[in-house]
């Protein structure tokens, strides 16, 4: 990738009137990447983004676009193509002129923008609806028709804001596929928003996820889902969500419930050093296996619980169990052919436990992590098994 059209964010702060949307943002977006800017309503990603349009200018902090800052720059000076949850047509306009509108404005040639329009129609399926009004076609043909006109003004920097939202899921499913390969036919730096971490997870190269206007990591879609940096990504991240209860650190382990998990002792000892008694144990449903009756294994998490429930989701059964006061939820792809309370074991292999500190941040405590060189799951130096 080119590092010509990045955007970089140094300490920027965005106030409107006594509230703080985003206290102190430091965020370098790769020129030609796919950029999602990912969180719950509120977090600051849409302000975020019309920052960077020139849409709302900094409270303070400074904003560079290919190494120029562009504090108190025009959005018509910083050359950003916008794609809107609303879509914004012209509802008088044909789609081709629509698509064509801002290479008007430019006053490209007649001969050149023809081509790039029906080139662009083509590749959106949209071809044989360029004479066609908005009124006239379907959501998802309102929504590629923005696409293509956000794509033919060639503009090196592809802002999109929740633009899918307003479809139903066949369609944004098929969208998010056109989505990434047209990225990479017209590849510009792309910025996405959204609130939708399916989306976030099949668009982006890499995924900033947002709370209360802070980045809380930002990474590859792997590192975000395997490696959450704290609870909130952990259980923001992932459907059904991480479970994430509390522990106490044991003699020999972790008590949950009442119950111990025995630990090695060199994991239990690097929990104590950095966390203290107080811990917090993330593990994903897909991780935990469910088994009748009560015979817990010697090593690994296990506990004992009392089955409630199953939800069928289609590709798989998400379980609800009762740990005391508890709820873990354990996903298997297959029914598990257990009654409501029954007694179960639920397991776990120790390199599917996550860590977090208990305090203020609940910050990841990275104790296993994957060798995908060799395909084994190994400790950090210091720590064995």
């Amino acid at each position: 990738m080119h590092n010509q059209f990045g955007i970089r964010f140094e300490a920027v702060r965005k106030t409107f009137g006594a509230e703080t949307i985003i206290p102190s943002l430091d965020l370098d977006i790769i020129s030609g990447e796919r950029l999602v800017l990912l969180g719950p309503s509120g977090c600051g990603k849409t302000t975020i983004m019309r920052l960077i349009a020139g849409l709302e200018q900094v409270s303070s902090g400074d904003i560079y676009m290919g190494g120029k800052k562009v504090n108190g720059m025009d959005a018509s000076e910083r050359n950003v193509s916008m794609v809107f949850q609303n879509y914004a047509l012209y509802p008088h306009m044909t789609v081709f002129d629509n698509m064509a509108f801002s290479l008007k404005l430019r006053k490209v040639p007649k001969t050149e923008m023809t081509r790039r329009i029906q080139e662009i129609a083509d590749k959106l399926e949209l071809g044989h609806l360029l004479k066609r009004k908005p009124r006239e076609l379907s959501g998802g043909q309102r929504q590629r028709v923005a696409l293509g006109r956000a794509i033919a003004q060639q503009s090196p920097y592809f802002l999109l804001d929740e633009p899918l939202s307003n479809l139903d899921a066949q369609l944004r499913t098929n969208a998010r596929n056109e989505l990434v390969e047209l990225h990479e036919t017209y590849p510009t730096t792309m910025i996405y928003v959204t609130h939708d971490q399916v989306e976030a997870m099949t668009i982006g190269h890499r995924i900033a996820v947002l709370r209360k206007g802070q980045v809380q990591q930002i990474s590859s879609p792997d590192d975000i889902y395997n490696r959450p940096a704290n609870k909130f990504v952990a259980t923001f991240i992932g459907n059904p969500p991480m479970n994430v209860v509390s522990v106490q650190m044991s003699d020999n382990g972790l008590l949950f419930a009442e119950q111990e998990i025995i630990l090695p002792n060199v994991i239990r000892a690097e929990l104590v050093r950095q966390s203290g008694r107080q811990v917090l144990l993330g593990i994903r449903p897909e991780a935990l296996k469910l088994q009748l009756g009560v015979e817990p294994r010697s090593s690994g998490f296990s506990v004992k619980g009392e089955y409630l429930r199953t939800e069928y989701l289609g590709a798989q059964y998400v379980h609800h169990v009762a740990v005391q006061q508890q709820r873990l939820l354990i996903a298997t792809p297959t029914p598990a052919g257990v009654s409501p309370h029954s007694n179960v074991t639920i397991t776990a292999s120790f390199e599917h436990l996550h860590f977090f500190d208990a305090g203020e941040g609940e910050q990841r405590i990275a104790l296993f992590e994957r060798d995908r060189s060799q395909n084994t799951e190994y400790l950090p130096q210091g720590i064995a098994q």
